[in-house]
């Protein structure tokens, strides 16, 4: 169940030639998928030749808002890299 649910399994299982952008954020208290596989899914992406842009969120866990504050207070701001994201690799810059 957890290989399904692995974005890991996805990708090395994706037989499409096409190569696509991955964003992936990981917190780096995550006690669910552990931050090891960050860097596992980051050199899969590698090997089928997507765009990988990674980031590790420190303090926070397997879940959190696109804006957010953790446990000790501080506070991530993920959208102004999502939107950046998006816009590179989907439509470009809004008019």
């Amino acid at each position: 169940m957890n290989r399904l649910h692995s974005p890991r399994h996805w990708v090395l299982r994706n037989e499409d030639s096409a190569t696509r952008p991955v964003l992936h954020v990981q917190g780096d208290a995550d006690e669910i998928v552990y931050p090891e596989q960050h860097a596992l899914f980051e050199s899969d992406c590698a090997s089928r030749g997507y765009a990988f842009e990674g980031m590790v969120a420190g303090g926070f866990g397997h879940s959190f808002a696109v804006r957010d504050r953790n446990a000790r207070g501080e506070t991530i701001d993920l959208g102004p890299k999502v939107v950046e994201f998006l816009e590179r690799h989907l439509a470009g810059p809004a008019d």
